[in-house]
């Protein structure tokens, strides 16, 4: 049982998390931290209800602090977001891109602010009933910085090493080792162990997590590269794999919620051009990128999850809503950016600004959130659930 205490102390610290979050987004809000955190909900128990035979390189992700450690990374990704692409904080010069070296600007400073207020006195009962040890908080660090990161959907080379990783750790009866690059090759597998399982989760040279009983010995070296478990390596991918769904999850879910996030999208990128901030205009390339989107990221992602079944069902209920989200907008999609333009310039000229509808309409709506004690509804799929 929980100390009351420290229930408390948690509360609070959403309840922080939550004030933290820019409610004059209309995307990067805290109603979209909750939407992605409650989507990487239900993928991790889309995860651990398939039978347990299935679950032997999977194990760690049933370990209490990795599980915390995905759904914090959803719920303070967006922390302090902007509500500007990282592109315009180096244009600016902003102070923000100069402390995180010009790269990943947004995801790093909304992680250490998130860091700093969970290390705040305020919170010494949580902390010790998450950490038993120093070792568990740099775990948590890791875990959450690499779900983090994840995200970069538009770092090509980041990309190409996970496809990559994917490869590697598919079959069954192969070594992977890491030169001191970071980059890993497959090998035929020269020996096993034949120890036990003793269900043991351990820290990945990257940061993640693996179970302990597999080829050969974790730390081994062999021509100069360090072996990696290929348990391991699948617990980080399927950590990334399930913030990357996440992130993305209303444009695999029905029509009207994927309609209801792009438009807040759309909107957030519309009012950084009114502003000047931003000096592309998102309405002259906004139905050829989501289509670009849809070919490039999307559908592709929906069809890795389906594919190595990590999700069960559910991989196949994301690709079928994506494909046809996809075909609905390459019909309707023009129509509807001419439709976001006209309400957003609607809602400028009633309120006589640029922001004043939309901070009304966001702010009490990261208020709602805050002060809800409903459940998110167990029944729902999750690629139906409304967002």
């Amino acid at each position: 049982m929980i100390d009351a205490a420290v229930v408390k102390q948690l509360r609070l610290y959403v309840e922080q998390i939550a004030y933290a979050h820019k409610s004059t987004n209309p995307f990067h809000n805290f109603v979209r931290s909750c939407s992605v955190s409650m989507g990487a909900s239900k993928f991790l128990s889309k995860i651990l209800d398939q039978p347990a035979e299935t679950l032997n390189d999977r194990v760690c992700l049933t370990n209490p602090l990795t599980q915390f450690g995905v759904i914090f990374a959803t719920l303070v990704y967006g922390i302090a977001h902007p509500g500007v692409p990282n592109s315009v904080l180096v244009k600016e010069n902003h102070h923000l891109a100069s402390k995180y070296d010009y790269k990943d600007i947004a995801k790093k400073h909304a992680l250490d602010v998130a860091w700093e207020m969970l290390l705040e006195d305020t919170f010494d009962d949580l902390r010790n009933v998450l950490f038993a040890t120093p070792a568990d908080m740099t775990k948590l660090r890791q875990i959450v910085t690499v779900c983090i990161m994840s995200t970069d959907i538009y770092n090509d080379k980041l990309k190409e090493a996970r496809d990559h990783q994917w490869d590697t750790a598919g079959p069954s009866k192969k070594e992977v080792f890491q030169d001191q690059h970071g980059n890993f090759e497959c090998r035929p597998n020269a020996r096993t162990l034949d120890s036990a399982n003793d269900g043991g989760c351990n820290d990945d040279v990257n940061g993640g997590v693996g179970d302990s009983n597999v080829v050969k010995k974790r730390g081994d070296s062999v021509d100069g590269l360090l072996h990696v478990m290929i348990p391991e390596l699948r617990a980080n991918l399927m950590m990334e794999q399930i913030m990357q769904a996440s992130n993305i999850l209303h444009t695999m879910q029905h029509w009207h919620v994927y309609q209801k996030w792009n438009r807040r999208l759309f909107e957030e990128m519309y009012l950084a051009y009114e502003m000047g901030r931003d000096p592309v205009d998102p309405s002259t390339g906004w139905y050829e990128a989501e289509l670009t989107f849809f070919d490039e990221y999307v559908i592709p992602l929906a069809r890795e999850m389906d594919k190595y079944q990590v999700f069960g069902v559910a991989g196949g209920e994301c690709l079928s809503y994506a494909t046809k989200n996809r075909k609905e907008w390459a019909v309707k999609g023009m129509d509807m950016v001419r439709t976001y333009v006209q309400e957003i310039t609607n809602e400028d000229q009633v309120v006589g600004g640029a922001t004043g509808a939309r901070v009304e309409t966001t702010a009490n709506a990261s208020q709602d959130i805050i002060h809800d004690d409903g459940e998110f509804d167990e029944g729902a799929s999750t690629c139906t659930q409304e967002a």
